[in-house]
């Protein structure tokens, strides 16, 4: 006897697009998901035939479901069981387009030549829902490439820049991100990767689950990274380095908290670069033995420039894009 298709509640899917799903019917969408690509298919041509209709925008988000039940209320003088709604010839056939609607959409968007591309430089921190579950937090200056579906026997994108991804577990497909001169390959797990195309350096810290984390060039070596390890690829010589993550502060960017224990001021300096993303200078050498320790959640650059200077006696000037510190130095 053949299998039912296992079917998932409307309202689970219309809550998800709007942002407004709970945690327990964000992991009925995931399993759903994980049971087929036709359902990750369907999922995501309706998102996408969602956001061409306009109906759901950032910081606008129309509550779906009470929208419906409000205009059945005004056309009926009652409240209508939602999900009596989709048994209507009339339903089934408004859901029929728009679900065409999308599929058209993620046709063009899978086969076009040009790949789909998460948002770029200048237009800050965002977040991508993926079509398998997964979550990718994007920093700025960053560039995320995928393809709607993920096709084929693996989850592949491509980054530019620094990620937060957290991955949905599918074990038959693994997820693999690539980029210049290294690869991290995963089946499910949450980590940050830092690989920005100026910087030698490509990093990879594990938050949880367990990664792999390739070198392409010179030499081809692969270390398996698990819960708080991190690794270090370079570039430059080929050289592929794991230890112990002792960055309290490598998700700072994402979180918007930053936390210094006794730690000198170049370290200070640099987690604050990374976090707002500005250029800073120690101008005065003495100040590299000054060491701090507080804490910062969520707040504004100026108010971090004020506490250095009310605390460390340190002074600052920016010129032409670049800030620098200066001041007497600390015993």
């Amino acid at each position: 006897m053949e299998k039912k298709p296992k079917h998932i509640d409307i309202q689970i899917l219309t809550r998800a697009i709007a942002g407004e799903a709970t945690d327990k019917q964000l992991e009925e969408l995931r399993a759903w998901l994980q049971e087929s690509e036709a359902n990750r298919k369907e999922y995501e041509a309706l998102k996408k035939s969602w956001d061409t209709l306009e109906l759901v925008k950032p910081g606008n988000i129309i509550r779906i479901d009470r929208e419906w039940e409000y205009h059945q209320t005004l056309l009926h003088g009652r409240s209508l069981d939602r999900r009596s709604v989709f048994r209507s010839p009339f339903m089934k056939i408004a859901a029929t387009l728009v679900i065409l609607v999308g599929i058209a959409i993620l046709w063009f968007e899978v086969f076009r030549p040009q790949e789909m591309q998460g948002p770029g430089k200048d237009q800050g921190i965002k977040i991508i829902h993926l079509a398998d579950g997964s979550t990718v937090t994007l920093n700025v200056g960053s560039k995320l490439d995928y393809r709607a579906g993920f096709e084929g026997s693996s989850r592949k994108v491509s980054l530019q820049g620094e990620a937060y991804f957290e991955v949905a577990r599918d074990s038959l497909h693994p997820f693999i991100i690539q980029m210049d001169h290294a690869e991290v390959v995963v089946l499910g797990t949450s980590f940050n990767v830092r690989a920005y195309e100026e910087t030698d350096k490509i990093e990879v810290t594990v938050t949880e689950g367990k990664v792999s984390f390739e070198g392409k060039d010179k030499i081809r070596n692969t270390v398996m990274l698990t819960d708080g390890e991190r690794a270090e690829y370079s570039r430059s010589d080929g050289t592929l380095t794991k230890s112990r993550n002792r960055d309290r502060n490598y998700l700072a960017w994402k979180t918007g908290i930053m936390i210094f224990e006794n730690d000198s001021l170049p370290q200070v300096v640099d987690v604050i670069s990374r976090v707002y993303h500005q250029d800073i200078e120690i101008s005065s050498p003495v100040l590299e033995n000054c060491r701090l320790s507080t804490s910062f959640e969520n707040a504004s650059l100026k108010k971090v420039l004020d506490v250095l200077e009310s605390t460390l006696g340190i002074s600052h000037r920016e010129e032409k894009g670049i800030l620098y510190l200066s001041g007497p130095g600390c015993d």
